[in-house]
C-alpha cells in the first residue's frame, strides 16, 4: 500500500483524511523524524523544513519521490534550496480540493516514471540477451561453413 507523508510542525494538525484514498498517511514534525520509508508515493513538506539539519540526507534518500512543498505565505523566500531537488513542486496555501489533484497528479507521474525506469531496465537486459543470442548465432554458422570446408 502506497504512503503519504506529513511533514513539518504546522501542517501536521490540519487534517487530511481527504488523502486517505491515495494511500496510508503518516504525519512528522520534521523531516529529521523520517529516517526510512518503503512505498512512500508523495511527501507533503512545510517550506521551512530546508533549515533542518538532515536535509541534505532526506534530498537524498527520497529524490525520486515527489514533493509537494506547502507555504502558507505568498512569498517565495525558502523555496530556493527546494528548487533545486528534482521532482518539487511549490504551492502556496492550498485547499482541500487543490491538494486532491495535486496529489493524483504527482502520485500518477510518479507510477509513469518508475514504469518507465522499470521498462528501460527490462530492455537493457533483452538487449543483452539478444546480443549473447545473436553471437551463439554466429558461433554455430561459422562452425557449421568449418565443417562443410572440412568435409
Amino acid at each position: 500500500m502506497s504512503k503519504i507523508f506529513i511533514i513539518g510542525p504546522d501542517i501536521i494538525h490540519r487534517n487530511f483524511y481527504f488523502l486517505n484514498r491515495f494511500g496510508e498517511v503518516s504525519k512528522f514534525k520534521s523531516i529529521n523524524n523520517v529516517k526510512s520509508a518503503e512505498n512512500v508515493t508523495l511527501f507533503i513538506i512545510e517550506k521551512d523544513q530546508h533549515k533542518e539539519k538532515s536535509f541534505r540526507d532526506f534530498s537524498r534518500m527520497f529524490n525520486v519521490v515527489p514533493k509537494l512543498i506547502l507555504s502558507s505565505d505568498y512569498s517565495f523566500r525558502g523555496f530556493s534550496s527546494w528548487l533545486k531537488l528534482p521532482l518539487i513542486y511549490p504551492v502556496h496555501n492550498p485547499n482541500d480540493k487543490e491538494l486532491i489533484f495535486l496529489a493524483d497528479r504527482l502520485i500518477s507521474e510518479n507510477a509513469i516514471q518508475n514504469e518507465n525506469r522499470r521498462l528501460n531496465k527490462e530492455t537493457a537486459q533483452h538487449n543483452k540477451e539478444l546480443g549473447f543470442f545473436e553471437n551463439v548465432g554466429k558461433i554455430l554458422i561459422s562452425d557449421m561453413e568449418l565443417n562443410k570446408m572440412l568435409a
